[in-house]
């Protein structure tokens, strides 16, 4: 008789779960956000940029500016850690008008996003526009040129108030003929009648 022996082998995968443990990953395409929200600025202004990103670890946030004048090159503005930063500019002026990119890297990757800052001179209150073109007339438009204010004609007034002027005439024109036309008639009137009483 035959003995068979056989031998089983059982293998075990043991898993341990954290609940703790975040899979590492590069940033997400950074998110700007503008304060205030609006796509000018005049000068004098304040604004600030902040930029947002999600990624693990924690990336190095890098602002840098280029301006609209493209001869000047790109400029490193300020570098942080973190998952966000804030860039202020206070009481800003023409030659912070450019573009604005916020450059997030970390070991696994790197990512950005830009905003455009156009910055434009404060527009003067309509009181000194008007101040301005007090030597202006009827027909004419004040314009802001620079900083002069001058006076140009409007066509179009032009041409209205000599139609105004026209009109006028006309209507005294046609006035002055009626009156004379029934005086001329009670003249006529008057000399049948002196006809008439004379026969």
């Amino acid at each position: 008789m035959h003995f068979f022996l056989f031998s089983v082998r059982i293998l075990y995968n043991v898993y341990v779960f954290n609940e703790n443990y975040i899979p590492k990953d590069g940033p997400d395409d950074p998110v700007i956000m503008l304060n205030p929200n609006k796509s000018s600025f005049s000068i004098g202004e304040d604004i600030s940029l902040h930029c947002k990103a999600n990624s693990n670890p924690l990336p190095i946030i890098t602002w840098m500016f280029q301006s609209l004048d493209h001869s000047k090159g790109r400029k490193k503005l300020t570098s942080i850690k973190g998952a966000d930063s804030t860039l202020a500019l206070k009481s800003i002026q023409m030659e912070v008008s450019g573009n604005y990119t916020c450059f997030v890297k970390n070991p696994i990757g790197e990512s950005f996003n830009d905003v455009l800052i156009n910055v434009r001179e404060r527009v003067k209150s309509n009181q000194t526009r008007i101040f301005l073109c007090d030597g202006c007339w009827a027909f004419e438009n004040c314009k802001r040129k620079t900083d002069k204010a001058i006076c140009v004609t409007n066509i179009w007034m032009l041409i209205a108030i000599v139609f105004i002027i026209l009109s006028v005439v006309f209507v005294i024109a046609i006035v002055f003929l009626m009156k004379h036309r029934n005086s001329t008639q009670e003249k006529q009137s008057a000399i049948t009648i002196s006809l008439y009483s004379q026969r």
